[in-house]
């Protein structure tokens, strides 16, 4: 095997595995990861394991397949990067509220694409208003920012922000986070309901062999490293992480999973 492509679970089964490290990675010349965002722990956990860094891609379906990619190495001040845009890219962050509005880099937006690989319309349907900024560029529904030198950070979907006292909270930030504790192997944060903020953040984690973890534990390692209005309210450890049928960690399983729970114990 010269290429390995991947998402970001298998990468974490890799990593979960007692003699993975035993195995020879000499052959490989690239382990193109897409599908989501991959968490800069986890690039860490396998490159320490495999010698390989995890080149992360990021396209869609309406663009073609291509967007934005990093090479197969890490790029310093870039290592949680989305990746650079490809020749002929247009990539831009518009205001989701305001999508004529470019947003400075640095600042978090809605990922726009533009070029001759984005689609004209869908198959008998012409693409709507909604779809398209003002001047023509596709929304994504993904939230990102640009770096100033032009490097594509994807954040999360817009329709995962959580809204915590009327802030925008990322859950891709929150498992960022708490992937880093040594004793989480998978984590998924999702926003449930609360009386007073609106919506709380739950995390749900597995735990790595023989490790265990309580919510006060989280909380203390967590302090530095996210504010108050980011830190986790509730902890939910689980045997396994709902997956969708790409294998992708399903936040919206888990969202139905703690709403129906929520919903028993009323």
């Amino acid at each position: 095997m010269t290429i390995l492509t991947a998402i970001p679970t298998m990468l974490s089964a890799i990593v979960a595995e007692p003699d993975a490290g035993e195995l020879d990675w000499s052959g490989v010349i690239h382990v193109l990861v897409g599908g989501a965002p991959v968490p800069a722990e986890l690039a860490r956990r396998f490159h320490a394991l495999t010698g390989l860094w995890p080149q992360q891609g990021y396209a869609m379906t309406e663009t073609a397949g291509s967007g934005v990619a990093m090479p197969n190495t890490a790029v310093d001040g870039h290592e949680s990067a989305t990746g650079l845009p490809m020749r002929e890219m247009k990539i831009e962050i518009r205001s989701p509220e305001e999508p004529g509005r470019r947003m400075a880099a640095g600042e978090s937006g809605e990922v726009c694409f533009g070029g001759p690989n984005v689609i004209a319309s869908y198959w008998n349907r012409p693409l709507t208003a909604q779809e398209l900024t003002p001047d023509g560029l596709f929304r994504s529904g993904d939230v990102g920012f640009l770096s100033v030198d032009g490097a594509l950070y994807v954040v999360d979907r817009l329709k995962d922000v959580i809204i915590c006292s009327g802030y925008n909270v990322y859950p891709r930030t929150i498992e960022e986070a708490v992937l880093e504790h040594p004793s989480v192997a998978e984590t998924v944060a999702v926003g449930v309901a609360d009386d007073y903020r609106g919506e709380t953040v739950l995390s749900v984690v597995t735990l790595r062999p023989g490790r265990t973890l309580s919510l006060p534990e989280l909380q203390s390692f967590l302090r530095e490293k996210l504010s108050p209005i980011e830190m986790p309210k509730r902890l939910e450890i689980l045997e396994a992480i709902p997956k969708t049928e790409n294998a992708k960690l399903s936040r919206q399983a888990i969202r139905a999973l703690f709403s129906r729970t929520a919903h028993a114990s009323a």
